[in-house]
């Protein structure tokens, strides 16, 4: 079984209430990598949104295969509301990529 079909598996076997754990959870990599069971590691990668942030909310989160070594990115997303807090809408797994992005700023 490759690493996005165990991690597939683990979100899934418990309804909706696994994603929703890591989409309002905060894991610092640095500090914290956590076991899921014998098998399945996860750390914290990055993450945006709360207050003042506007309505977007993200978590992404590295799962790992303690067995093969073999791990993948998976994004909790949704969004966030001041009277209402973060509400996670779906999960789903994804890449890096590096974007080079052009800004203007005025010339003194």
């Amino acid at each position: 079984m490759n690493i996005q079909q165990k991690v597939t598996d683990f979100l899934n076997s418990n309804a909706n209430e696994i994603p929703t754990q890591f989409f309002n959870a905060c894991i610092e990599r640095e500090t914290e990598k956590a076991s899921l069971n014998t098998t399945l590691e996860y750390a914290y990668v990055d993450g945006y949104g709360g207050e003042g942030e506007g309505e977007e909310y993200w978590r992404v989160y590295e799962f790992t295969n303690v067995e093969t070594k073999e791990s993948c990115l998976v994004k909790f997303d949704g969004s966030y509301y001041s009277y209402n807090g973060a509400d996670f809408d779906r999960w789903f797994f994804v890449e890096p990529r590096e974007v080079v992005v052009t800004q203007f700023f005025e010339i003194e």
